[in-house]
């Protein structure tokens, strides 16, 4: 081939395609092999990462299910009847001072910072405030704590909250109070039973009237006979009848070289038994009544085996002979609440309170019906109700005596004719004692529980057997 028919403009346009190609592929190649080392090195790390994670998972999973076991321990203890914080804290002091920043490290874990918005809706920690504020209270920090701090970043609190602040002013008291009643609710048996009345004071004048007289059909004037009452010819007025609240105070107390983080491990148990404590004493004096202020409960007390219907608010559902080895039966309990004229027409009025030994009786009765037939609902763990019997809620109260010596059985009680009077919130206050190198810690509140209507057929006590 002559050299003149060669076209030497297409044969460098095809030798630079071709070498442009192969330079190309050259970059691929190396760009893959890096690529492929770089997915490799991260790959290597993640592995890495992953089994670091294991460990520590692994690690944190038997430190978080040790300082759990530990406080379901103290909790448990704390629970226990008559439990002394004191006793408590000396027993597990070791373990608790050992595990305070596994302990401090679960609370910070199980913290939820979701759903914060400005000032934060504050209620919704009402237990951790309440707590917030027994802290401050032993330490005399106020809300100047570790505890609390975090605890207003984990509300969503802006501002200076810790300083009662707009918008805190007078809402942490608030919410703390309301907290602590609540708390107290739930440790009830009767306490949920009864109507709670706010007052002002501690003794406080409520206008009452009885139920009048039918009016007269005349085709002439009144003869004034008109307007008297059900119950006789007096004639017919408003009366007075005075409701009282009287302080109810509990407290516990903390020594010295009691370290702060672990009272804040305890602060749970110590807000539930100070509550504790509280439902006890005014369901007590819902039965028995407050000797040191010289009211009267339903039955009142006395020497006859805690019962004494002479000292108390109740009539006694009379029976020709007390069997002490039966029980009300469903007759004998309709029969009380026809003696009990108009306070038993409507069985939403009506409660039946009894001890542990008539209630087991009573489950066994036509017409009972526990609460997985009447329904497990809030009312129910509030009122300490175990179930119903004709429409009417049978409650089981711990601190009625079983088969007392008068062979009385429980109470058939109309819940509107009394009411629990309540002057104001609840206090904690704190008193630190030199001698005793300790801080004193005291919950009050003002409480009580009256009769509207001196009626003794608006609560009646009754007996084993029938009539």
């Amino acid at each position: 081939m002559d050299n003149k028919d060669i076209d030497l403009e297409a044969f460098a346009k095809q030798v630079a395609e071709d070498t442009a190609a192969k330079i190309a592929m050259k970059q691929a190649e190396q760009k893959a092999a890096e690529e492929a080392q770089a997915k490799a090195a991260q790959e290597a790390e993640e592995a890495k990462a992953l089994e670091a994670e294991s460990i520590k998972s692994v690690v944190n999973s038997g430190v978080e299910s040790g300082v759990e076991k530990l406080m379901a321990d103290v909790e448990a203890k704390m629970s226990e009847k008559d439990a002394s914080l004191t006793e408590v804290m000396e027993t597990f002091r070791s373990e608790l001072e050992e595990k305070q920043a596994e302990i401090k490290a679960m609370q910070e874990s199980k913290k939820s910072f979701a759903g914060r918005s400005g000032t934060g809706d504050l209620s919704k920690f009402g237990k951790e405030f309440l707590n917030a504020r027994l802290l401050g209270a032993i330490t005399k920090k106020g809300y100047d704590t570790d505890f609390s701090r975090d605890l207003f970043e984990k509300a969503g609190a802006v501002g200076d909250p810790a300083g009662g602040a707009a918008p805190f002013a007078g809402k942490l008291d608030q919410i703390t109070s309301q907290t602590f009643i609540d708390e107290v609710s739930y440790a009830q048996q009767l306490g949920g039973l009864f109507p709670e009345l706010a007052v002002s004071s501690a003794a406080t004048v409520l206008p009452m009237t009885r139920e009048p007289q039918a009016a007269s059909w005349t085709s002439g004037g009144s003869d004034g006979t008109e307007l008297e009452v059900e119950s006789g010819d007096n004639e017919y007025r408003v009366e007075n009848v005075v409701v009282n609240a009287y302080r109810l105070l509990c407290g516990t107390y903390v020594l010295n070289d009691t370290d702060e983080q672990l009272v804040v491990s305890l602060l749970p148990q110590l807000s539930a038994q100070l509550a504790k404590a509280h439902a006890k004493a005014i369901d007590n004096a819902i039965l028995f009544g407050n000797t040191g202020a010289n009211s009267k409960g339903l039955v009142g007390s006395g020497a006859d085996n805690g019962y004494a219907p002479a000292n108390g608010l109740v009539g006694v559902h009379a029976t020709a002979a007390a069997d002490v080895d039966g029980f009300a039966t469903p007759e004998e309990l309709a029969k009380i609440r026809s003696g009990m004229g108009a306070y038993g027409t409507n069985t939403s009025d009506l409660a039946i309170i009894v001890p542990s030994d008539q209630y087991y009786d009573m489950i066994h009765a036509d017409g009972f019906a526990d609460v997985t037939d009447v329904g497990n609902n809030l009312a129910t763990k509030i009122t300490g109700e175990v179930g119903s019997i004709f429409g009417i809620k049978v409650v089981v109260s711990d601190q009625l005596p079983v088969r007392a010596a008068n062979g009385a059985a429980g109470i058939m009680v109309n819940t509107t004719n009394f009411v629990r009077p309540r002057l104001g919130g609840v206090n904690f206050e704190t008193e630190y004692s030199v001698v005793n190198q300790r801080t004193n810690l005291v919950a009050t509140q003002s409480v009580g529980f009256n009769r509207l209507v001196p009626d003794a057929k608006s609560a009646r006590l009754f007996k084993y057997g029938a009539s």
